[in-house]
């Protein structure tokens, strides 16, 4: 089977994105707003103000809705009444990645100033904390199930990732893979169910196995100037942001980094795939567009 994709619709300026694990709906931040849209109508069909947005996920049973802004707030959402006031934690810890849904009705976020930090859905209060003096975590994903996170601790003498297993109290963080100083920063993770985890630099892409850090891949990308985006299809499919003469691209490729697909998206800085691959979302400062996946014989 060859997979190619067909334009569903198009989000307009989208920073960050979450797909529902149903498949029905998408999330979307930028510039003020957090938007909903559904998939299969190709309609927006909620707003709600969230000035500076940075970051979205879906809980796992597709009933809230966490973002984070570039001040460190984090707040979370109903997703049937995004006119509620949501639940939004008091401390915050500055801007960071995240925030990620873990197991328990629970979000997970990091912070410029080092800090690892599991929040409750229900108040926002602070459940866990974690610091890494001097340091800052820059990037976290995690798997589908949330079963492991993983997080770019950059300090001095280099880069680190570390991978987390869940529940954080019962498990240490593991050192998987280093960058020396003199290498340049990771741009954005990506981990799947099956032990893979891709790597956006600045001029390279690697993927890696988790349980030995050893790559197993590796191509030359271009930087675009803005943010970079990696994320795995359930099928095994990686997508990532790369630049060529004629601008922004987002290639879709094998675990080996072979070439499938390209799709040329001006300004591209996210993505997203639904839970069966179905769709994929693809952020843009520009604009955003959703792609549906067509099956056609080789």
């Amino acid at each position: 089977m060859l997979r190619r994709y067909e334009r569903a619709m198009s989000i307009g300026p989208s920073d960050a994105l979450a797909v529902a694990s149903s498949e029905a709906s998408l999330a979307v931040v930028s510039g003020h707003h957090l938007k909903l849209w559904d998939l299969e109508r190709a309609t927006r069909t909620d707003r709600v103000r969230w000035p500076n947005g940075s970051g979205v996920d879906w809980s796992r049973d597709g009933k809230h809705i966490a973002v984070t802004n570039t001040s460190g707030r984090c707040a979370v959402f109903l997703a049937a009444d995004l006119a509620a006031d949501p639940a939004i934690g008091a401390q915050t810890f500055g801007e960071g990645p995240g925030p990620l849904f873990a197991p328990g009705l629970s979000v997970v976020h990091g912070s410029w100033n080092g800090d690892l930090v599991v929040r409750s859905a229900a108040d926002g209060g602070v459940l866990s904390h974690d610091r890494e003096p001097g340091r800052r975590i820059t990037r976290l994903a995690a798997t589908s199930d949330r079963s492991q996170f993983v997080y770019a601790s950059q300090g001095d003498g280099g880069t680190v990732i570390r991978l987390r297993d869940w529940p954080f109290d019962e498990n240490d963080a593991e050192e998987i893979f280093t960058l020396p100083a003199t290498s340049s920063s990771i741009d954005a993770l990506a981990i799947d169910d099956h032990g893979r985890l891709a790597v956006r630099m600045r001029e390279q892409l690697l993927v890696l196995r988790v349980e030995t850090g050893q790559p197993v891949a590796s191509r030359h990308v271009s930087p675009s100037g803005t943010e970079e985006a990696v994320a795995w299809s359930p099928t095994g499919e990686l997508v990532a942001t790369d630049s060529s003469t004629d601008g922004k691209l987002v290639r879709g490729m094998t675990e080996a980094l072979e070439d499938q697909w390209h799709a040329s998206v001006p300004y591209a800085c996210a993505a997203a795939y639904s839970s069966s691959g179905r769709f994929l979302a693809l952020g843009s400062w520009e604009e955003g567009l959703v792609l549906r996946r067509v099956d056609e014989d080789a």
